[in-house]
């Protein structure tokens, strides 16, 4: 079932992440990140949804060399594409520390768990689409490498997941590597261990000799006042944000025009 699944979304998303596409719908976004991306801040990028968006946009923007997944490329299918391995040790061995650091939360398309010996690898996306590898695949030797469903706490527990999850509580917790600015963007605040992790962030940030959240923007698409307060009200609920802790619209924390719509804090920048 989850490998038809996947099938189908790597179908739908695969044919929409063309950068061609992205450059016309998504061209405020890429702005704000482009300017995001620039000078020498360390930028770790986390996605839920394991989507190619991302990737993709940094593939072109910054380049291969400039940027981290924490896969290295390492031999060939048997099919003869290239295949890169989880490795996030020998990531930093072959390439050093890279400011720029993309992590999958729930997995990516393009990653696979070969059940022989637990080894996690990704492919290109287009090498998968070329090959027709879903409609092939084995499920006793390989498996989608993602978390989909229900008990994701648990899931998430075992590897890649925990290495990306646990880089995510250390942006929220760790006293030595909290984020200074937070960007959400298109999340839907259903998943708890992720909720939990943002809520410490803002405990931090709101404590009287806590380290403060120099820019905290939560972006999302809901086109009446009524939706944009339904949602104010269920992340406030997901967040635990009682009467004085509570986000409210007119904090300006919300950009409710889509992705697009984060181009406006360049704007309100200069």
């Amino acid at each position: 079932m989850i490998i038809s699944y996947t099938s189908s979304i790597v179908e739908i998303i695969d044919g929409n992440v063309h950068w061609e596409q992205i450059g016309d719908r998504l061209s405020g976004f890429i702005n704000w990140l482009q300017a995001e991306l620039q000078g020498n801040d360390e930028i770790d990028l986390f996605t839920l949804n394991f989507d190619l968006l991302l990737e993709t946009i940094l593939l072109r923007i910054v380049g291969t060399d400039e940027f981290t997944d924490f896969h290295v490329k390492r031999g060939k299918t048997p099919d003869g594409h290239d295949k890169f391995n989880f490795d996030p040790q020998q990531t930093l061995n072959d390439f050093g520390y890279r400011r720029i650091r993309l992590h999958h939360l729930h997995g990516s398309l393009s990653s696979f768990k070969r059940l022989s010996d637990g080894r996690i690898f990704k492919l290109r996306t287009e090498d998968i689409r070329l090959s027709d590898l879903y409609k092939k695949l084995d499920a006793n030797e390989l498996f989608p490498s993602i978390i989909t469903g229900g008990f994701k706490s648990k899931k998430i527990q075992s590897l890649p997941f925990s290495f990306y999850y646990g880089k995510f509580k250390e942006k929220m917790v760790d006293p030595e590597n909290l984020c200074e600015e937070l960007y959400i963007i298109g999340y839907s605040f259903r998943d708890e261990h992720i909720n939990e992790a943002i809520s410490e962030r803002l405990k931090i940030h709101r404590k009287r000799d806590g380290i403060p959240l120099k820019r905290f923007v939560i972006v999302d698409y809901k086109l009446t006042e009524e939706e944009q307060d339904k949602f104010i009200e269920d992340v406030n609920k997901a967040l635990e944000l009682g009467r004085k802790t509570k986000l409210k619209k007119e904090d300006g924390i919300f950009i409710f025009n889509g992705a697009d719509g984060i181009d406006g804090i360049l704007h309100a920048s200069n």
